[in-house]
């Protein structure tokens, strides 16, 4: 009887593994690749450096954030063409944003997609932006998830003093400069930016920089500071904020 038990086992474990080998195969999902190019709207020159928000209805990819490249492009891959692309929002400093409406991921089997962006006169924006005096800087993003913060420290011949957010520091005892606009998270001021302004500064140096206070997942952020001299041509600085509490110098302002 145990011979007989072994020889069944024995053939049962062939027909099981019979019926696994003849199986037919899952076909392997074909990989494709998606490409988005950025290009200025007035030029249709690529941008490099442009950063591309997609939402996808597809849980493998769901949202991804991208950068593109000097050819102003940007991919990313997918394996089901019935899915859609929900939304693509692209940005640059010194531009306006796009966003492209919804479009199944099959548009990029035979097409690439063109995300124009208009150039945006930042000096104008600034001056927009909280009060004017003799001297006058201005911050501006476009990233409304992303809290940065403008800082400038006064130092003169006795004394010093950073004007930023904080309590107690929006406005110096030592010029009257103060910060006149924090923008936070929120706020429903048209444009996103920070203000400081100085009626009459005193001679001595007014040293700028940029930091990044919200959220700790802040991505990398495209920010234009804009100087701002009475009888003076304003002086534009772009720059980019890596991150979570990262700081950036803009300028040392020298008052004589």
């Amino acid at each position: 009887m145990k011979g007989l038990s072994a020889t069944l086992f024995l053939i049962y474990a062939v027909l099981i593994g019979l019926l696994f080998l003849l199986q037919p195969k899952k076909a392997k999902e074909e990989v494709h690749e998606a490409r988005i190019i950025v290009v200025d709207a007035d030029t249709e020159d690529p941008i490099k450096g442009a950063k591309v928000k997609i939402t996808t209805s597809d849980e493998e990819i769901g949202t991804l954030t991208l950068k593109t490249n000097a050819n102003g492009e940007c991919f990313f891959e997918f394996t089901n063409p019935d899915e859609l692309l929900t939304k693509a929002v692209a940005s640059k400093s010194g531009y306006g944003k796009a966003e492209v409406e919804e479009c199944e991921l099959a548009y990029f089997l035979d097409d690439d997609l063109v995300i124009p962006l208009k150039k945006k006169d930042v000096v104008r924006e600034g001056r927009e932006i909280g009060a004017e005096g003799n001297l006058k800087v201005t911050l501006l993003w476009t990233d409304e998830t992303v809290d940065l913060d403008l800082h400038v420290l006064e130092v003169l011949e006795s004394s010093t003093f950073e004007i930023c957010y904080r309590d107690g520091q929006l406005v110096s005892p030592n010029t009257g400069g103060k910060l006149d606009v924090d923008w936070i998270p929120g706020n429903t001021q048209r444009s996103i930016g920070e203000n400081i302004f100085w009626q009459n500064p005193p001679r001595g140096q007014y040293r700028v920089w940029v930091e990044c206070f919200n959220p700790e997942s802040a991505p990398p952020t495209d920010c234009d500071v804009i100087v701002y001299r009475r009888n003076q041509e304003p002086k534009v600085f772009n720059l980019v904020i890596n991150g979570y509490h990262d700081v950036q110098q803009v300028d040392t302002i020298v008052v004589e």
